[in-house]
């Protein structure tokens, strides 16, 4: 607003002494009726873009918009935030116009939140006694890749027995705070090997009495590390074969298996063995 000085002008006559006593004139501030200025801020998932403040004039023209950010100065740029590390941006608005009083908002925030992402890791297996297979997994859809580096996956354990491992296959990638990622671990199995090629080769017989012991056989054929066990009827498994000396004993029938710890057992058909006279 400003403030003048009035005066008078008059025709100059002798007969007067003339003192003027000046006035005020005070031009002040304009405002427009109805003139408001709204503000927006907001909250976004992060995408890689930058999301602004936004503030519009409405019912006057000739506003310019400014905007400030805590301690910084006022600008007609659009504060923005891109990244989470931004945290949220506190930005106060308001329009100036030449001659009328300023319109004002109240505060607005911005901020970017985090994206939630899964990374699922496929379930996958392997034989017995074989090295780990790669391991692969499936990434949720990022704003631009490789934002989460390069990601890998592993096991979690070191087994190696037969069975079935839940949870254990896992993914490593490069933390980035604009995503809350979550991790859907993957199932691993070791499954039961075999040889290819591997039998169980099984002989009985039958004996005249000679007044020694005959016993039965059985050889593990096209591989190694197995251990061949035997049973005869309701009996336990014994690495012992069973034999027989005398005829009394009868017709025994022999059960045959060969083991090897993480692959599959080795049979063959039941045997007999005899003592005849």
């Amino acid at each position: 607003q400003w403030r003048l000085q009035w005066t008078a002008d008059y025709k100059e006559n002798s007969n007067y002494k003339v003192t003027i006593e000046t006035g005020d004139f005070e031009i002040k501030t304009a405002s427009i009726e109805g003139a408001h200025l709204e503000a927006a801020g907001g909250s976004w998932v992060y995408d890689g873009k930058a999301h602004e403040a936004d503030a519009v004039v409405s019912g006057a023209e000739g506003y310019t918009i400014y905007y400030k950010t805590g301690d910084g100065d006022w600008t007609t740029e659009a504060p923005s935030v891109t990244n989470v590390a931004e945290g949220v941006k506190t930005v106060s608005v308001k329009a100036t116009r030449t001659g009328y009083a300023d319109l004002t908002a109240a505060d607005v925030t911005l901020e970017i939140t985090a994206k939630p992402v899964t990374i699922t890791v496929d379930s996958s297996w392997k034989y017995f006694d074989e090295a780990d297979p790669a391991f692969t997994g499936t990434i949720g859809k990022l704003a631009a890749e490789g934002d989460l580096g390069e990601v890998s996956y592993r096991r979690t354990n070191t087994e190696e027995a037969v069975g079935t491992y839940q949870d254990v296959l896992t993914a490593d990638f490069t933390e980035n705070s604009n995503y809350q990622v979550t991790v859907e671990p993957g199932d691993f199995e070791i499954k039961t090997a075999s040889v290819e090629g591997a039998y169980l080769d099984a002989q009985g017989g039958s004996w005249t009495y000679n007044g020694d012991a005959h016993y039965a056989n059985a050889e593990v054929q096209g591989a190694q590390g197995y251990t061949v066990y035997y049973k005869t009827g309701d009996g336990d498994w014994t690495t012992t074969a069973p034999s027989v000396k005398d005829v009394a004993e009868g017709k025994k029938t022999v059960s045959v298996k060969a083991v090897k710890t993480g692959y599959k057992d080795l049979t063959a058909e039941d045997v007999t063995i005899q003592i005849s006279s």
